[in-house]
């Protein structure tokens, strides 16, 4: 009998080793914590006189764009988009989004390029030539030609500063911007047959002075109006 009370705790002791054993290496492994979420669209508060397709043009590079947007944000007439309204655009129609790592591994790589040293490799020395010295007239002869009558007068293409310029089109409103370029801020929309008076011509664009200051309209918006 004293030889069984002996041994009775040894089983009771084996269970609690094992189960601090358990313990300390279920605490010591690690937990990844849980990635973000990727964004799956863009805010956009609508402003006065924006359309859907340059809005669709601006984010996403294409105008074609415009018919997903007007979908995911279920809008039934692009036409006429409320000012302060906030579009969802899709991240998934925007191709300049690119990846976080893709982008960090592209500027390191443009870092790494500019800081490296550059060698530079000199030309031999050479000899100084000997310099020859010429007498030069001190009244050379020349020829006096008359200007051209388009150099004097001026163009008669070339627009003038108060000329009136008119907007063209059939009853679609044409955009007026604050810039020369589509990309800008659109400051107005014009009916056709509007006119305007005209500061200069650029580069594809005509500029013109409007109630609301300076603005642009394209060439094929609009023509020049002789006198």
């Amino acid at each position: 009998m004293i030889k069984n009370a002996t041994h009775r705790p040894t089983l009771p002791l084996l269970a609690l080793s094992f189960w601090l054993v358990s313990c300390a290496t279920s605490n010591n492994t690690p937990v990844a914590p849980p990635e973000p979420d990727a964004p799956t669209s863009v805010e956009y508060v609508v402003q006065r006189g924006d359309r859907l397709s340059e809005i669709a043009l601006k984010f996403t590079g294409q105008q074609s764009t415009w018919q997903a947007i007007a979908e995911y944000n279920n809008i039934d007439n692009p036409r006429r988009l409320r000012e302060g309204a906030t579009l969802q655009i899709p991240t998934a129609l925007m191709s300049s989004a690119i990846p976080t790592s893709a982008a960090t591994e592209s500027i390191k790589n443009n870092t790494s390029e500019l800081s490296a040293p550059l060698a530079v490799k000199r030309a031999p020395m050479t000899p100084d030539a000997e310099v020859v010295v010429k007498p030069v007239p001190t009244q050379p002869e020349f020829e006096l030609k008359p200007l051209s009558q388009d150099r004097t007068n001026g163009s008669a293409n070339e627009p003038k500063y108060g000329q009136h310029v008119k907007v063209v089109g059939s009853y679609y409103p044409k955009g007026i911007y604050t810039e020369p370029q589509i990309s800008s801020r659109l400051l107005m929309r014009v009916t056709p047959g509007t006119q305007f008076f005209l500061a200069s011509s650029l580069d594809g664009w005509f500029k013109i002075q409007t109630d609301q200051g300076i603005g642009f309209i394209r060439h094929q918006d609009a023509v020049l109006l002789t006198d």
